[in-house]
C-alpha cells in the first residue's frame, strides 16, 4: 500500500515578505496594514482553504505579524494549554538551514493568544517558549520585549505581534534576508489551520518541514 503525501508537503517553498513602510501601532486593529503584506493562503494548495488570513512586514528592527479570525461566537484562550484555546503558534529560523532536522540555537517558537487589550509583564499575551527536541536553544527572551495586541469581536478577533530584532537570534535582513517560518493556528470553532505543512509531519521541531521567506524591500 503506498502512502501520497499532499502536494504542498512536496513544494520548496520560497514567499516574499515585504518591508513595512508605514507605521504600525500594535493596537489589534489592521487598518494600517497595506494588502501586498498579506501571506498567501498555502494550505488551498491541498484544497484545504484556512479560515484566517495572516499579514506579515519586517524592517531592520524585528518582525511583524497580524491574523484576523472570524466567523466565532466566542473566544477562548488557555494560557497554561494555549493549543487548546484560540492561538498563534509561529516558528522562525533566522537562518533557514533547511537540511537541520532538529531546531538549532537560531529557530525560535512564539505564541500569542488573543486579549481584550494590550498587556504587559505577567500578564503579556505573547511568549517565546522552547522548542522541544532542539539541538540547541535560542535564547528565551522575556515575555514584556514582545508587543502584542488584540481586538475580540462578536464573530472573532484579530490580532497584532511585533518581534524585535534583539529577540531573534542571528537576525541580520541584510545579510541573511532568507528566513525558515511556518505557523499554526489553533481555534476552538474552527480547528487547526497550517501554513505550508500537512498536520502529520513534526513541523513543531523540525525546520527541514517549514517554508521560506525572503525579506525584499
Amino acid at each position: 500500500m503506498t502512502t501520497e503525501l499532499p502536494t504542498l508537503a512536496m513544494l520548496d517553498i520560497c514567499v516574499p515578505v515585504h518591508r513595512r513602510t508605514r507605521r504600525l501601532a500594535i493596537d489589534g486593529h489592521l487598518g494600517e496594514w497595506p494588502d501586498g503584506c498579506r501571506l498567501p493562503d498555502l494550505s488551498a494548495i491541498d484544497g484545504t482553504p484556512g479560515f484566517a488570513a495572516v499579514w506579515m512586514a519586517w524592517d531592520v528592527q524585528g518582525l511583524y505579524f497580524a491574523l484576523d479570525v472570524s466567523g466565532k461566537r466566542k473566544v477562548s484562550v488557555d494560557l497554561k494549554r494555549p493549543q487548546k484555546g484560540d492561538a498563534f503558534f509561529l516558528w522562525i529560523d533566522t537562518r533557514d538551514v533547511r537540511d537541520a532536522m532538529r531546531a538549532g540555537r537560531f529557530c525560535h517558537h512564539f505564541v500569542a493568544v488573543p486579549a481584550p487589550r494590550e498587556t504587559r509583564g505577567r500578564a503579556a499575551n505573547a511568549w517565546q517558549a522552547p522548542i522541544h527536541r532542539a539541538r540547541e536553544q535560542a535564547p528565551i527572551c522575556r515575555p514584556e520585549d514582545l508587543r502584542s495586541a488584540s481586538a475580540v469581536r462578536r464573530d472573532g478577533y484579530s490580532l497584532e505581534l511585533a518581534i524585535p530584532a534583539a529577540a531573534l537570534n542571528g537576525y541580520e535582513p541584510s545579510e541573511f534576508p532568507r528566513l525558515g517560518m511556518t505557523y499554526m493556528i489553533a481555534d476552538t470553532t474552527h480547528g487547526q489551520q497550517l501554513w505550508n505543512v500537512p498536520p502529520h509531519l513534526p513541523f513543531q521541531h523540525d525546520p527541514s518541514t517549514w517554508a521560506a521567506i525572503e525579506l525584499v524591500r
